[in-house]
């Protein structure tokens, strides 16, 4: 059924493109295409970067969307994929990036993912999107092999991150997901995102929140005193709670890891405009602080994927 609607959908281009030709000139001065629909593909022919604005429709032909996208491909065209839902699975971009290593798509973590930071970080090829997708299989396999509940596999995947990226405003203009995972820098947003793709990986719920964070009364963590930030929100047992990667990283206390609303955002340290969930509990400091002692006992597993280790194993750092 895919292929059939697939050679229709190049039939009617073929045809759109001769009723058309009287308002196109079809040369290589046009900078780029976007394609809304399936009824839009006879535009292809008019520039060598295709933007594909996937809507639900769409979404709901993925079979021919990637036949499309795969013919374009062997066309030699540069193509960028844009969700405006989620449709391409792991699996179909480590698909797509065999067919071509020249796709570049949007990475959307969230609902509002577009209005919380610019495309440019968001965008990745699938070259470097594949590679993390390895490493985040490697990640999730040993996360849950040694982590049994929910509060644990948060526990140890912000033990992770924290212990693998290091804080840096050189990447300002690179993707969130090439600076975290594979660059290993990035700023608060990189973080927060690196923490959400983990997490979702686990299929633990949780958000990207974008705000505004104010320091003035912590100056061990930065000269600023007002500045763009960005945090998690995140759902465990039905309970959401907030974190603060970032801040952690930068003063290694748990002042703002898995707390409530009310110690969330004392004294206007943390501020945002974006519908957030209501967060009313705070997680036992106990219990967190002796696991994260536990994690950090061990070598980062994103290290170990990188020295090339395969088995699913947590190793001891070597004692100094």
């Amino acid at each position: 059924m895919d292929t059939l609607k697939y050679l229709m959908v190049l039939f009617k281009a073929q045809i759109n493109k001769r009723l058309q030709r009287r308002y196109f000139i079809f040369d290589d001065h046009y900078e780029g295409i976007n394609v809304n629909r399936f009824s839009d593909y006879y535009l292809t022919e008019l520039s060598n970067d295709i933007y594909f604005i996937i809507d639900s429709n769409m979404a709901k032909e993925k079979g021919v969307l990637i036949k499309l996208i795969t013919h374009l491909a062997e066309k030699g065209k540069t193509i960028y994929l844009y969700e405006k839902v989620k449709t391409f699975s792991d699996e179909d971009i480590t698909y797509l990036y065999k067919v071509n290593k020249k796709i570049i798509f949007f990475d959307k973590y969230i609902e509002i993912s577009h209005e919380l930071a610019s495309n440019q970080i968001l965008e990745v090829d699938v070259a470097s999107y594949v590679l993390i997708v390895e490493k985040l299989n490697y990640f999730q396999k040993i996360c849950e092999k040694y982590c049994k509940n929910d509060l644990d596999k948060v526990i140890f995947s912000a033990i992770q991150i924290a212990n693998y990226i290091h804080y840096s405003e050189e990447t300002l203009n690179d993707s969130c997901l090439v600076s975290s995972f594979l660059l290993k820098r990035g700023v608060c947003i990189d973080i927060s995102i690196a923490l959400w793709k983990c997490l979702d990986r686990l299929k633990i719920e949780n958000a990207v929140i974008k705000g505004i964070g104010n320091i003035n009364s912590k100056p061990n963590l930065s000269g600023l005193v007002r500045f763009d930030h960005a945090w998690n929100q995140i759902k465990i047992n039905n309970r959401w709670y907030n974190l603060d990667l970032t801040w952690y990283m930068s003063s290694e206390n748990i002042e703002f890891f898995l707390v409530k609303d009310e110690e969330f955002y004392i004294d206007n340290l943390h501020k945002t405009s974006i519908i957030n969930h209501y967060c009313r509990i705070t997680e036992n400091r106990e219990y967190i602080i002796k696991k994260m002692d536990e994690y950090n006992k061990y070598q980062n597993v994103f290290e170990q994927f990188d020295k090339g280790i395969k088995d699913i194993e947590l190793k001891l750092k070597e004692q100094k």
